[in-house]
C-alpha cells in the first residue's frame, strides 16, 4: 500500500512538473512569436550552410540562413534549434528581423522542432496525471467495496 502511494506521488510530481514545464515553454514561444509579429517583419531566406555544435553523438546541426533585408543588405543568421537532420542548403526558411533595430538578432521562425519538446512534455505529463487519477479512482472504489 505504501509503495503504491509513493508511486502515485512520484507520478503526480513528475506529471505536474512536465505539464508546467511544457506550458511555460509553449506560452513563452507564443508570446515571442506575437511580439515578433508586432515589432518586426518576416522574409524568406535560404539555407547556405549547416553549423554543427556539440561533439560526437551530441552533435546538432543548426541551419545558417542568408536573407536580404528591406534595405537590400544581405544578412545571415544561425538557427537556434539544432537537430541530427538539419535543413539542407538550398532549403527556404522564414526569418524574422527588426528593421528598426539592428541590435536585435534575427530569428529563424518556421522550425517546428522548437515547439515539439514543450508539446511532448505536456502530453507525457498528462498521461502521468491520468495514470494517477485512474489509480486513485480504482483505489477508492476497491476500498469502499
Amino acid at each position: 500500500m505504501l509503495v503504491g502511494v509513493l508511486l502515485m506521488a512520484g507520478f503526480l510530481l513528475a506529471g505536474g512538473g512536465l505539464v508546467a514545464y511544457g506550458a511555460t515553454k509553449l506560452v513563452r514561444r507564443v508570446r515571442h512569436a506575437r511580439l515578433r509579429e508586432y515589432r518586426g517583419t518576416t522574409v524568406t531566406g535560404e539555407v547556405v550552410d549547416v553549423v554543427w555544435r556539440g561533439s560526437g553523438q551530441h552533435s546538432r546541426g543548426h541551419p545558417k540562413v542568408a536573407f536580404t533585408d528591406r534595405h537590400g543588405v544581405e544578412r545571415t543568421v544561425v538557427g537556434e534549434t539544432g537537430t541530427d537532420g538539419p535543413p539542407l542548403p538550398g532549403t527556404r526558411l522564414k526569418v524574422w528581423y527588426d528593421p528598426l533595430d539592428d541590435t536585435v538578432p534575427p530569428v529563424v521562425t518556421n522550425d517546428w522542432r522548437g515547439v515539439f519538446v514543450p508539446v511532448l512534455a505536456i502530453v507525457v505529463g498528462g498521461f502521468f496525471l491520468a495514470f494517477v487519477g485512474f489509480a486513485l479512482s480504482s483505489l477508492l472504489t476497491s476500498s469502499f467495496a
